[in-house]
């Protein structure tokens, strides 16, 4: 053995890679059951403030699709209409 040369790892390539797939696996695992363990949450009524709020997101995003339809219609550029079509 040449003095000048460190000696080989002790831990083999196969080993690290076997061992960082095992704890991914474990680490997965305890996110599924986690999940699967997890409360039921029922669906919010049409009186809680999560349906509110999708309601008012739907008429905003209404009024920005009129918005860009009135700048398609009344621009003379065509690259401007193209990105407000």
């Amino acid at each position: 053995m040449d003095p000048e040369k460190s000696p080989e790892p002790r831990f083999s390539t196969r080993l690290i890679v076997g061992a960082i797939l095992g704890v991914t696996a474990l680490i997965a695992l305890a996110f599924f059951v986690g999940r699967a363990s997890a409360p039921y949450e029922r669906m919010p009524g049409t009186t809680s403030a999560e349906a509110g709020f999708a309601r008012d997101m739907q008429t905003h995003q209404l009024q920005a699709v009129e918005m860009s339809m009135l700048v398609r219609d009344r621009s003379d550029n065509p690259d401007v209409e193209l990105l407000a079509y």
